[in-house]
């Protein structure tokens, strides 16, 4: 967080514009113990699906690798092999494919020449990451302990 939110006050805001917000995927632990099991297995679904493209494109660009420590990187390669598993463990148990046309437009700014605009841009990508991954945690956690019982 150090690195990449020191100069601008929009960081406090990093969540508001994300590619995610507009799937309204429930936050609260008790909305999201009444949905049933297929939905939750969607939404799991759903926030991964979106978060595809921008995993992929910080693990396999070698650009991002000058901004971004080894463990950032680490991380997100963690998270992409971990993202595809569970893609495919998802789409069995699901009913249907889930296709959605949202996609992620913030790739220009990462690349942006100027510093301030990339730093930028890396913060606020990392906080929803972080803010979606509580989520998808969340709903696994309550699903895997559903069907154990």
């Amino acid at each position: 967080d150090e690195k990449y939110s020191q100069c601008i006050p929009e960081y406090i805001n990093a969540t508001n514009d994300c590619h995610t917000n507009s799937i309204h995927a429930p936050e609260e632990r008790e909305k999201v113990q009444q949905m049933n099991n297929e939905d939750l297995t969607k939404w799991i679904l759903i926030l991964q699906f979106l978060w595809k493209g921008p995993l992929y494109d910080l693990v396999h660009e070698l650009y991002f690798e000058k901004d971004f420590s080894d463990t950032i990187l680490s991380s997100a390669r963690e998270n992409l092999n971990i993202f595809f598993k569970l893609e495919t463990i998802l789409k069995r148990r699901s009913s249907q494919l889930i296709e959605n046309p949202i996609f992620w437009s913030g790739y220009g700014s990462l690349v942006s020449s100027n510093e301030d605009v990339r730093h930028s841009a890396f913060y606020k990508l990392l906080k929803r990451l972080s803010r979606d991954s509580r989520k998808v945690d969340m709903y696994t956690k309550i699903l895997v302990c559903r069907i154990s019982e």
